[in-house]
């Protein structure tokens, strides 16, 4: 987590911590777990982003998101073809 990703989460108390996640939103219950297109919601705050590269195979980015209204937490899996799983859904810590 970055630092300002990490201010970002501090004003909204609800949205941290283990098992913090109230129940979903309207915005991120329009987003389909799977689809690998869009880019979330706007309340959605970046956490985290990796990017791998498997030997043989196109480089993967894993980014992670925290929603600034409801907690949820999202991740979303890409590789430079826009393929892969998409979004899903992270469980509370």
């Amino acid at each position: 987590m970055t630092l300002r990703s990490a201010q970002r989460l501090a004003r909204w108390p609800h949205a941290r911590g283990a098992g913090a996640m109230m129940s979903m939103c309207e915005a991120c219950a329009q987003i389909r777990p799977g689809s690998t297109g869009g880019t979330g919601h706007p309340r959605l705050l970046l956490t985290d982003t990796q990017r791998i590269k498997p030997r043989g195979q196109p480089a993967i980015t894993f980014a992670t998101y925290t929603c600034a209204d409801c907690g949820c937490r999202w991740r979303h899996e890409s590789d430079k073809n826009g393929k892969g799983p998409g979004w899903s859904v992270q469980p509370a810590d």
